[in-house]
């Protein structure tokens, strides 16, 4: 096939009919002069649900005012969850909306009221999910780190 240069418009010859410069410096001069040109560009197409804000396709399924997800638990609910270490621990819902405290802290709170600065809660016993008051002590980090090499 027989072609003219999209740049030089030099004739040339190729076999295959996409070919539209004569070599790579065309191509190249011809990108540097319209970086653009010979792109694809997608067409701006009308949206099918233009103007139709507020529109009810199934109000049957829809969500209603005020209603709650099904995963929704009510205040003091209590699950059994992994924290960000992987251990698996019980938490419990304290506000709203979705605020969770670990038990044991929860439960040390109810018990003697905030814990103080640089101290955490260690379990006694070494199980995650005894959080009876009587397993708990408040130790410092340090002697929490000691306590479980």
């Amino acid at each position: 096939m027989y072609k003219k240069c999209n740049q030089c418009k030099k004739g040339f010859k190729t076999s295959d009919k996409r070919n539209k410069f004569c070599c790579l410096n065309c191509y190249h001069q011809s990108q540097k002069e319209n970086p653009n040109k010979g792109t694809f560009r997608y067409r701006k197409e009308p949206v099918w649900n233009k103007g139709l804000k507020g529109i009810h396709l199934s109000k049957e399924t829809e969500f209603k005012k005020g209603q709650r997800g099904i995963n929704w638990k009510d205040i003091g609910s209590i699950t059994v969850r992994k924290d960000k270490n992987k251990k698996i621990r019980k938490w419990i819902k304290v506000k709203e909306p979705n605020v969770w405290e670990l038990l044991a802290v929860y439960n040390w709170k109810q018990k003697f009221g905030e814990i103080k600065k640089g101290l955490v809660i260690h379990h006694k016993d070494f199980n995650c999910l005894n959080d009876n008051i009587k397993n708990l002590i408040a130790i410092s980090r340090a002697q929490h780190i000691n306590i479980h090499r």
